[in-house]
């Protein structure tokens, strides 16, 4: 078990590099650079004591426990994109641009 939590940020970089395949790419996605994707890289597995993703012959790969955060992160982020849809909606139903 780890002994320290990744967050869902940490999470969610892992996942978008793994899908993205390049620090580039995932910064891009993530709208932030790729100093900060490789942090939350290291942070996971920090938190794991586990490489979650390994870069081989030009593709990350995961390793077994990162297979297993990975259906975490993915989950993560479903939840983080249905709260944001709750968000965007008002205290009637509507959304935020309806009540302007």
């Amino acid at each position: 078990m780890a002994s320290k939590r990744a967050t869902t940020e940490n999470l969610l970089a892992v996942l978008v590099l793994y899908e993205q395949g390049s620090y580039g790419a995932a910064a891009d996605t993530l709208e932030r650079d790729s100093g900060t994707v490789r942090y939350h890289l290291a942070a996971a597995r920090e938190a794991y004591t586990d490489d979650l993703l390994v870069y081989d012959n030009g593709k990350w790969r995961t390793t077994t426990t990162g297979l297993r955060v990975l259906e975490i992160a993915r989950k993560a982020r479903a939840l983080h994109d249905d709260l944001r849809g709750i968000d965007a909606t008002g205290p009637n139903g509507g959304t935020a641009e309806d009540a302007a």
